[in-house]
């Protein structure tokens, strides 16, 4: 696993070595061996900027988080045709790899917006997508695409039907076009449910301190989602943050922050 295979870019280390360096058990990870029990734990409340733009175009200084988007991946997805002349080879003969990872990422956007206009939430990501530098040529038939798949959503039993619906769009092309849609080893990421009692709590406490809000979504994934998968009633509390994440531009006022901290904080006073 990850464990192992994890290697840290400056160090040539697995992240299994940097783990025991800092006193951590890498072993009893790997062995499935829980530490923290679930059941001994009341709650868990992650405070977060927003990945995203919404806070900060609509004007609230915080969000309360409605749900965490689960996901399936394919990290490592390609298209597999033939490669030819683009000169000498008619259209009905070519198996062009471009064009057939073109047409299934137009139809993932098209899933999309069909799926958003029935009201069903959905993001479609191609992080990547590139030919073989060392084949590729302008007047090449090009035999072969690589890309990456990330597809999230709210409702768990859409992501399933999600995974069906890709899966059978890579089929039917790969049929029609005599090429392969090969989407490769698939991960999956359960959704994120959020307690609806603490959910309400917290709105109710940013009403009684005068601090305005908005019901929000998470698009990301975060440490709060493994919580709740695991069992353990989970909310989440946005912060408006500016020109994204991870990166150095990231713009979060600190007066927000201390906006989410005092909800954050009467919450604990009333249950901790």
């Amino acid at each position: 696993g990850a464990l192992d295979t994890a290697v840290r870019a400056d160090t040539g280390r697995t992240l299994a070595d940097h783990m025991r360096e800092c006193g951590g058990d890498p072993d009893a990870i790997a062995a499935n061996q829980i530490y923290l029990d679930p059941a001994h734990l009341h709650a868990y409340l992650e405070l977060h900027i927003e990945q995203g733009p919404v806070l900060q175009d609509e004007g609230f200084p915080v969000g309360i988080v409605t749900g965490i988007r689960g996901n399936f991946r394919c990290p490592e997805a390609q298209v597999n045709g033939e490669y030819s002349h683009c000169g000498g080879v008619p259209r009905v003969n070519r198996r062009d790899a471009v064009m057939a990872a073109a047409e299934f990422v137009s139809a993932l956007d098209a899933l999309w917006t069909t799926s958003e206009d029935a009201g069903r939430d959905m993001a479609v990501t191609v992080g990547k997508f590139f030919t073989d530098p060392t084949e590729h040529a302008m007047t090449k038939i090009s035999g072969d695409v690589r890309f990456s798949l990330d597809v999230r959503t709210l409702d768990p039993d859409f992501l399933i039907e999600l995974e069906t619906r890709v899966t059978a769009l890579a089929a039917e092309i790969s049929q029609r076009r005599d090429i392969a849609v090969n989407l490769g080893a698939i991960t999956h990421a359960k959704v994120g449910v959020i307690d609806p009692d603490i959910q309400a709590a917290l709105t109710q406490n940013a009403t009684a301190l005068d601090i305005p809000t908005r019901a929000i979504a998470s698009g990301a994934a975060h440490d709060a989602a493994a919580f709740a998968a695991a069992g353990v009633p989970t909310a989440m509390i946005f912060i408006r943050n500016d020109n994204g994440s991870h990166n150095p531009q990231e713009a979060m006022e600190l007066d927000d922050f201390m906006q989410g901290t005092r909800i954050l904080t009467r919450w604990l006073a009333e249950n901790a």
